[in-house]
């Protein structure tokens, strides 16, 4: 062969070599690896935004309480939470109140319902602020065992003795 083309043809495939890109085995190993990044990430990032949520409940059914708590300074009845002045966003719940006829002057009684019943260990929460004969205040809001779905207990606060005798149902926790 004549030696300039001998020349030309390893310029030419040491040009295309230098340009040919990654192989498959180099691509498969970034995939891996990426892979391995995510499943470990991912499952830290769900539980942040359970815990997300779970703030959003509690610090809306402790604002709640407050506002019932000073409604209820000033009228000497509870009310339902339409009739008082705050104003709460309410992203991942919704919010559950005793009907308007039922609120007596000694409790009022809330619950937050996860709007996505599965998601990302979003719980449900039960609330109850009450007064008894004395003027002494108490509050207690009740995270749910389980993860969403429809359960809902009632706090047992109907006429309390003092305001320290709030219990969360059975199937639920106190969190305050």
């Amino acid at each position: 062969m004549n030696s300039n083309f001998k020349i030309k043809l390893l310029q030419n495939l040491s040009i295309k070599k230098r340009n040919s890109g990654f192989t498959l085995i180099e691509l498969l190993v970034v995939i891996i690896i990426i892979g391995v990044l995510a499943a470990i990430a991912l499952p830290n990032l769900l539980g942040q935004i359970g815990k997300a949520r779970t703030v959003e409940a509690r610090s809306n059914l402790g604002s709640l309480d407050r506002a019932e708590q000073a409604y209820q300074a000033e009228n000497a009845v509870f009310a339902p939470s339409p009739y008082l002045p705050i104003q709460l966003k309410w992203a991942n719940y919704a919010l559950g109140d005793l009907p308007a006829a039922t609120f007596p002057a000694s409790y009022a009684s809330f619950s937050a319902m996860a709007t996505t019943t599965y998601q990302q260990n979003t719980k449900n929460y039960s609330d109850a602020v009450t007064v008894d004969a004395v003027g002494t205040y108490g509050q207690i809001i009740c995270e749910f065992i389980g993860v969403g779905g429809t359960n809902t207990a009632v706090i047992s606060v109907v006429a309390p003795a003092n305001a320290a005798s709030l219990a969360c149902p059975a199937n639920t926790k106190s969190v305050n």
